[in-house]
């Protein structure tokens, strides 16, 4: 058993490396830095809607080695940690270029699952306690690799 400030910490850095953290960077932050990057006061970060540690403490172990996992393992896009891919091709003209393969009504339980195991555990003890059905659980990474998606093509195209 972790001691309760350590243990803390770990949830809270945890939450926020989440899907559900994604979501809400993506809903909170302000597109003022260019090339679509999200910027952060102090004051917004008290917005985040974080669970209380009685919350997810039944799942600790599950929430530490997910977070553990995913801390260790090389960082990649939101895109690829959803199991979409990028785009490779030199001038390639598309004028969603490189998220044009990013298709959010398409993604799956099972492809997020498979491509990002650790992510995937990280986010079903959240979801677990948020109460999310498979359904919802679903609509959370639509809708942030939508969000993600949008500010990125919007910054390219100015």
């Amino acid at each position: 058993m972790l001691p309760y400030d350590k243990k803390f910490s770990i949830f809270v850095a945890a939450q926020l490396n989440s899907t559900f953290g994604v979501l809400q960077r993506e809903i909170i932050g302000s597109v003022a830095l260019g090339s679509g990057g999200l910027k952060f006061s102090a004051s917004d970060v008290g917005l985040f809607m974080l669970l209380p540690v009685s919350e997810i403490a039944r799942s600790q172990t599950i929430l530490v080695n997910a977070f553990t996992a995913l801390s260790y393992r090389p960082i990649r896009s939101i895109f690829e940690e959803l199991g979409f891919p990028l785009c490779r091709e030199r001038k390639c003209g598309h004028p969603e270029h490189p998220y044009e393969r990013v298709r959010p009504g398409d993604l799956t339980l099972e492809q997020v699952q498979r491509v990002s195991p650790d992510r995937f555990e990280l986010d079903r003890v959240v979801f677990d306690a948020l109460g999310l059905t498979d359904e919802e659980r679903q609509e959370v990474y639509r809708a942030v690799a939508q969000l993600v998606k949008d500010r990125l093509v919007k910054a390219r195209s100015v």
